[in-house]
């Protein structure tokens, strides 16, 4: 798997957290992009692309507070600019649960609920593998990421604290194998930002 490298750091006095969504890649400084490797280059190029509507889809990974959910929603944000596709965004470990809860208690036919998300025109997957995988859970990830995958769709963004090896031992090798195949992989690379804020 070729893996891109993004170096990124913060303006101080914003996190774009998908309810903030004003932030975008303005909230962003790059760091040392004109003398980085050229895989940093490489990387925020591809984010920058996905943000221009070009077709392709994107795994985010890294440490904790690295800017990852940071980093989708400026580029979803600038693809909906771009496409006028508005992106549907869910926490994986928030979502999954108010899913399986709409399915189960209030009786919501699972397969339509499944295909109402694989069926958005674009897609935020964020802190996959963050939870400890359930059998149900592992079942929903691998409906949305083959429904993606075998559908030949482009705009999702997958964010993660995992590689995808890690991600395929924590949760299942044929979700991380798909993932795999039609994802463009990148690594963020940076402290997390809730400890130089003093918070650890």
């Amino acid at each position: 798997i070729g893996i891109d490298v993004v170096v990124v750091i913060y303006c101080s006095d914003f996190f774009g957290r998908f309810r903030f969504w004003p932030g975008g890649f303005g909230r962003f400084i790059i760091f040392k992009i004109s003398s980085a490797s050229a895989g940093t280059r490489t990387a925020f190029r591809l984010c920058d692309e996905f943000a221009h509507a070009a077709p392709m889809n994107l795994f985010l990974f890294g440490g904790r507070g690295a800017g990852k959910t940071h980093l989708a929603v400026a580029a979803q944000k600038q693809r909906t600019r771009a496409t006028g596709v508005k992106p549907l965004f869910r926490n994986v470990p928030i979502g999954m649960m108010e899913l399986r809860s709409k399915i189960h208690g209030a009786g919501l036919d699972e397969f339509a609920a499944v295909r109402d998300i694989a069926n958005a025109g674009s897609l935020v997957l964020d802190e996959i593998g963050l939870d400890r995988p359930s059998d149900w859970l592992v079942k929903t990830l691998y409906a949305l990421t083959e429904w993606w995958d075998s559908h030949e769709k482009y705009g999702l963004i997958v964010t993660s604290n995992l590689s995808l090896d890690e991600l395929a031992k924590r949760v299942d090798d044929r979700v991380a194998s798909r993932l795999s195949g039609m994802c463009r992989v990148v690594e963020v690379v940076q402290p997390d930002y809730r400890c130089s804020r003093g918070a650890c």
